[in-house]
């Protein structure tokens, strides 16, 4: 299961893909860290239960089923009338939704 979670907002190309260091046996990681080169972006890999929080992937997870969760941060404007589209890094998420290609056709 590949989780995108608020991954519009990216000002330092960053992604945080929480809780799946151990997914298929640490195999996630390493084939995000390749393909984030290809794709000029950052990854920070957290291992904190508090960031793996409820979101759509966490019935997989409770499940003990694989799942890696993409997760750019909190910001200002989250869930208020002040969050706009002008707002979204267009440019990340291409980029973004290009290292989820290249992960889907490895598995």
């Amino acid at each position: 299961m590949i989780n995108l979670d608020m991954v519009g907002r990216t000002p330092m190309q960053t992604f945080i893909a929480p809780g799946c260091l151990n997914v298929f046996g640490g195999l996630f990681p390493d084939v995000v860290k390749v393909f984030s080169l290809h794709t000029e972006l950052t990854n920070k890999f957290l291992d904190d239960p508090a960031l793996d929080g409820d979101s759509d992937h966490s019935p997989f997870r409770d499940a003990n089923i694989p799942y890696i969760f993409f997760f750019s941060g909190l910001h200002q404007q989250y869930h208020t009338v002040d969050d706009h589209h002008q707002l979204l890094n267009f440019g990340n998420m291409g980029k973004l939704a290009h290292l989820i290609l290249h992960i889907i056709q490895q598995k």
